[in-house]
């Protein structure tokens, strides 16, 4: 099921990079997930599309990406984005890519002009994410809250998205060789990151460099925003109830930047998101500068 309108795909459409994201508390209890797909239209990241998928597999995303494509056809416009922000889930890389490739593909064939490159970059906040819930699995939580060093190292790790692509492999292998202590349960996280973030998925999706975070904090403020609205699991009838309210909201959202009469920000970031992002700016120019 795919909720949104005529205006915000025309919306979408105008946005060069657009962020994807699947939540699961916010889902009606018969779903997956509600699979959420953002545009930043001018200069403002605005969610335009929802979506309730009864799996998370590679051709469920592909179907809502070609129907998108479909409906912006049909509407008069081309969903192309320049940039893609998604969570580092294998199936819906490989659903974007297929989308992507396949339209290539055809205009070759037809001699239309090709496609616009699409470059595809994983978010940074799930990425962190991802790693903090494998650092609990393996029994490492207690840990990361108790030794300095070892959350030092870990947290190493989560920041390896931020490093320059010239200095990322060269980070890795430090990071690896250099554990804080011989213990098992760090040579199964390495094994972990290993397999998950070198082979599984390349680092050309995860290393987005030391760029702006406001893209990762919108992601975060949005999903905890649906989940203060709409609550734990939602009745069906609830959830459609909910997604009124919501496409009121973007409405005079939108209204309001176009006529440039708007606070600067509809989400809220936490202060603690705020705070992280100007520590992590704050650290990147020493980075940049060569003090760190």
């Amino acid at each position: 099921m795919i909720f949104s309108t005529k205006v915000f795909i025309e919306m979408l459409c105008e946005c060069e990079a657009i962020l994807t994201d699947g939540t699961f508390k916010t889902r009606p209890i018969m779903f997956a997930q509600v699979y959420v797909i953002m545009g930043k239209y001018l200069g403002e990241v605005i969610p335009f599309v929802w979506c309730l998928t009864p799996k998370k597999t590679q051709p469920r995303y592909e179907k809502i990406f070609n129907i998108l494509k479909k409906k912006a056809d049909k509407y008069g416009g081309k969903f192309e984005p320049q940039q893609v922000y998604l969570d580092s889930e294998v199936a819906a890389i490989n659903a974007l890519e297929n989308v992507v490739s396949s339209d290539l593909n055809k205009a070759m064939d037809m001699s239309i002009g090709s496609f616009p490159n699409v470059v595809i970059h994983g978010c940074w906040y799930h990425f962190t994410q991802s790693i903090y819930r494998n650092i609990q699995k393996i029994g490492l939580a207690s840990m990361y809250e108790k030794k300095k060093d070892a959350q030092t190292w870990l947290r190493s790790f989560m920041a390896l998205p931020l490093v320059k692509h010239s200095a990322l492999d060269a980070s890795v292998k430090l990071l690896m060789d250099n554990p804080p202590a011989s213990n098992n349960l760090l040579n199964q996280f390495i094994e972990y990151f290993q397999n998950q973030w070198i082979i599984r998925v390349p680092s050309k999706y995860w290393n987005i460099g030391p760029i702006h975070l406001r893209s990762n904090n919108a992601v975060e403020a949005y999903k905890n925003r649906l989940q203060h609205r709409f609550g734990m699991h939602p009745q069906l009838w609830n959830f459609n109830h909910f997604l009124k309210g919501e496409e009121s909201l973007v409405t005079m959202r939108t209204k309001q930047i176009r006529s440039g009469n708007y606070r600067e920000k509809m989400i809220l970031f936490s202060t603690n998101a705020q705070r992280a992002g100007k520590k992590i700016k704050s650290l990147a120019r020493l980075y940049e500068i060569g003090t760190i």
